[in-house]
């Protein structure tokens, strides 16, 4: 058959079905990158404070600190007193201050103040109390048979202290009494303060009855004496008194006795008789003869007689210079 002979050709068929979906190709190449999209946008306004939370349980309180120094410290000095705490303690308080040199250095004493126990102290011994820092907080050291002297160290210079021994500056002086407890009475003053102690008072009385047959100054009794320890170039004022008579009328002589002897002037009354009454009173200022333990009371002598002594008493007061 030739091509004149196909006819016109005839209008399309229906479509036929959906093949099924052939494999996945090869994935193309990369395209070129996108421009660069906007710019982030503004910061917003801040939003408001929210409400403050409640007050957290407070903490346990730390440990205590060390005691500090004070730098560049130009004021007075040993602003301190030495006391008597209790019969078995001393106690160093800080007055009109807290400031203490102490081998150089100005430590600052604590509120508390500084306590020393009296440990194996005998009795009837003399100590001197000197304060230290071994470690970071100062201490007091009871000292026996030792001396002190100004310090003549470098930075140090003035400060009293153990002889030869910077790290230890004098801060008081004791005496144990016959219990070895630490004492301070009218009639025991035996607890003295380097710093802080212009002097001190003591005073006794009895009207105990004595007779004294004597011709020249003999201590009374113990009934009317004081016990008082002085520092070096201490001056003491005594004021001795007495209610006496002599049985034969004559002169009857008071006067006051420091440790071993009659000292100073003396005070006579004379009187009539055994009923004769009358009143001797003496009164004397001296330096104390040595740094330490001193003891005074009464003396008397009469010229004849004997002399009968009661309400008597004896004052001492002590300056330092």
């Amino acid at each position: 058959m030739s091509n004149a002979d196909i006819g016109p050709a005839g209008p399309a068929g229906p479509r036929g079905p959906r093949g099924e979906t052939g494999e996945t190709g090869l994935q193309g190449p990369k395209g070129f990158q996108g421009p660069t999209g906007e710019e982030v946008g503004p910061t917003g306004d801040k939003g408001p404070v929210g409400d403050k939370g409640p007050v957290g349980d407070q903490g346990p309180i730390g440990p205590e600190g060390v005691q500090g120094t004070v730098t560049g410290y130009v004021g007075t000095l040993g602003q301190c007193k030495l006391i008597r705490l209790s019969s078995t303690s001393l106690r160093l308080i800080p007055l009109n201050g807290n400031a203490i040199r102490i081998n150089g250095v100005v430590r600052a004493i604590p509120a508390a103040g500084v306590t020393v126990s009296r440990g194996a102290a005998l009795a009837d011994t003399i100590y001197y109390v000197f304060a230290s820092v071994p470690s970071s907080t100062i201490v007091l050291t009871l000292v026996t048979a030792t001396s002190h002297a100004p310090s003549s160290t470098a930075g140090n210079v003035g400060t009293e202290i153990q002889t030869g021994t910077d790290s230890q500056t004098l801060v008081g002086l004791v005496r144990m009494n016959a219990t070895a407890n630490f004492v301070d009475t009218p009639t025991q003053r035996f607890v003295r303060s380097w710093f802080n102690d212009d002097g001190v008072t003591a005073f006794a009385e009895t009207e105990t009855y004595k007779s004294v047959n004597v011709r020249s100054f003999t201590e009374i009794d113990a009934l009317a004496q004081v016990e008082v320890l002085t520092w070096a170039n201490e001056y003491y004022a005594a004021t001795a008194n007495a209610r006496s008579f002599n049985t034969a009328g004559a002169w009857c002589y008071l006067g006051v006795w420091l440790n071993t002897a009659a000292v100073g002037s003396f005070g006579a009354v004379g009187n009539d008789g055994a009923n004769a009454v009358g009143f001797s009173n003496t009164a004397i200022a001296c330096e104390v003869p040595t740094e330490g333990y001193n003891r005074f009371s009464l003396a008397c002598f009469s010229d004849t007689g004997a002399i009968g002594h009661y309400e008597r008493g004896l004052m001492v007061r002590t300056l330092r210079r």
